[in-house]
């Protein structure tokens, strides 16, 4: 089978290398099993009215600001290549024997959540027409969250009549943050053309069930990292040191931090002999750091890891014993299913899709304050023995791992061209 997949975020971008880590594996999974695979990564940058200005400007010497100050000259040709020439800004490249055509878009007016996915879809028809010219026409399209992928793909349907289905693990749409009702209406559309509707959760797929009458989405779950499937160890004995909390998130608001650093101080006044590691950057990596300054008690308990890459990942969740997570929400937790791998008991929060993977066998369920989740944690302790690793690893393995995934797929892509005809 052909599949195209179209991501939503840019695809392995140099600057941040953990961006359409999912869909990457997706796609190597699928790759491996016969299937001719594509994929399409889109990127935007510069603007018609900033151009212009800057162009203005410096016909009376005046320069630009980042990636505006430039000359006259390169930004007459940036404009001129944008507007009539964009495959100047189309590259590919080979990824473990899948091509990827990488495009960089154009703005056509200032950034709006609804002008972005014009110009986005825009970049994306021509990165699609030169894909088919060196590749053939695929059978599928898999595209990941309707902004701006399943847009995309139904502009696609229209114009090649390529079937396509849409797999949603936006938070924005879990959280109802887009508001911005032209913007709503393209949602409602690549939906509704879809030939088939997934999510990563099922409570996720139950939100879209009722937010969109008339639509329904299965669940199609993330699958296991195979990288970290071919490197995990189970570590069989219980811990003879300070007992290993991990956390692994970005440092920012929605994953909670401060909520578990609070719990954390909580366990240790009822069981002293634990230590808590925060692996990640983000914005509040200072914020958190002087709080945990603060908590005299547990200062020296806690320690932050930093970005963590996943040879990293893989070191320190071999030393863990547990690992929390402590969301306001997910659309499913992937680092929950990856610390199963490693057969580690976990600790998470109801705040979406991590309550749907979790059970008594595996780790702790809890509500989302700080009491509640140090509880939770000093039930992981006390029960650990309770907990068997080579079970836990076998419960990943058997939901989330790469047969359990391509069965799966595979029927929503067969029922989707099966459907079609």
């Amino acid at each position: 089978m052909h599949i195209l997949i179209l991501p939503s975020e840019e695809f392995l971008p140099e600057h941040s290398p953990t961006s359409g880590i999912f869909q990457y594996q997706q796609a190597s999974i699928l790759a491996k099993t016969g299937n001719k695979i594509g994929i399409i990564s889109i990127s935007q940058s510069f603007t018609i009215y900033l151009l212009v200005k800057y162009i203005l400007l410096g016909l009376v010497g005046k320069k630009g600001e980042g990636n505006y100050n430039n000359s006259i000259f390169t930004l007459s040709r940036i404009l001129l290549y944008k507007l009539f020439y964009p495959k100047k800004y189309l590259r590919t490249e080979i990824l473990d024997e899948i091509p990827v055509y990488r495009i960089n878009g154009f703005y056509y007016t200032e950034p709006t959540e609804s002008n972005m996915a014009f110009s986005w879809v825009k970049a994306g028809l021509t990165a699609y027409k030169q894909y088919i010219k060196q590749n053939g026409t695929p059978d599928i399209i898999h595209a990941h969250n309707a902004v701006y992928a399943g847009i995309l793909a139904n502009r696609i349907k229209e114009k090649y009549g390529v079937k396509y289905i849409i797999t949603e693990h936006s938070s924005d749409m879990f959280n109802d943050r887009i508001q911005d009702q032209k913007l709503q209406q393209h949602i409602r559309a690549a939906y509704s053309h879809a030939d088939g509707l997934n999510a990563v959760s099922e409570q996720f797929a139950e939100h879209l069930n009722n937010k969109y009458s008339g639509l329904h989405f299965d669940v199609l779950h993330n699958v296991l990292d195979p990288y970290l499937l071919s490197k995990a160890t189970l570590k069989e004995q219980r811990p003879v040191d300070a007992f290993q909390f991990i956390i692994i998130a970005q440092l920012k608001p929605i994953k909670n931090h401060i909520a578990l650093i609070d719990a954390f101080e909580i366990l240790t006044a009822q069981h002293a002999n634990a230590v808590l590691q925060i692996g990640g950057d983000g914005e509040l990596e200072e914020t958190l750091k002087s709080y945990v300054e603060n908590k005299k008690s547990v200062k020296d308990k806690i320690s932050f890891l930093g970005y963590l890459n996943r040879d990293t990942v893989i070191d320190h969740l071999s030393k863990a014993d547990c690992l929390v997570l402590t969301s306001h929400s997910e659309t499913f937790g992937v680092v929950v299913i990856e610390a199963m791998l490693f057969g580690k008991p976990v600790v998470v929060t109801k705040c979406g899709g991590p309550e749907n993977i979790v059970h008594d066998e595996v780790g702790e369920v809890c509500e989302n304050t700080p009491s509640a989740i140090a509880a939770a944690m000093l039930r992981i302790i006390v029960n650990y023995n309770n907990y068997k690793p080579a079970g836990i690893r076998k419960y990943a393995i058997d939901n989330f791992g790469d047969k359990t995934f391509l069965n799966n797929v595979n029927k929503l892509y067969n029922k989707a061209l099966r459907n079609a005809a």
